[in-house]
């Protein structure tokens, strides 16, 4: 009877395949992965246990991007400030254009 298992408890039985002495190359080939993958996961599991096993997403959160103040009156005015989500380029330049100057040019 076969028995899928899942991602922590594959790399677990890679990890006590190294710790075994099994070769990492071995290892890292009957597994379908690299030996810098099999080396990770021993450094991982001596780290944080099985926590250390589990995927971790690689993916910046909203709430992790860094944020920029502004003056809401654009560049260099007195008026309060607000948060500006760095997301771009764009945005930072958008909440820093020079207000428009008057009509004698100054």
């Amino acid at each position: 009877m076969l028995v899928e298992l899942s991602v922590v408890e594959q790399r677990y039985h890679a990890v006590m395949e190294v710790a075994a002495g099994v070769p990492v190359t071995q290892v890292a080939a009957r597994y379908g992965v690299s030996r810098q993958s099999v080396h990770a996961w021993v450094r991982k599991y001596g780290q944080s246990g099985l926590a250390g096993l589990a995927d971790r997403s690689q993916t910046v959160t909203h709430t992790e991007r860094p944020f920029l103040s502004v003056t809401s009156g654009g560049y260099g005015s007195a008026r309060s400030t607000r948060p500006v989500s760095v997301t771009s380029t764009s945005t930072i330049s958008d909440g820093m254009k020079r207000p428009p100057r008057g009509p004698s040019g100054t």
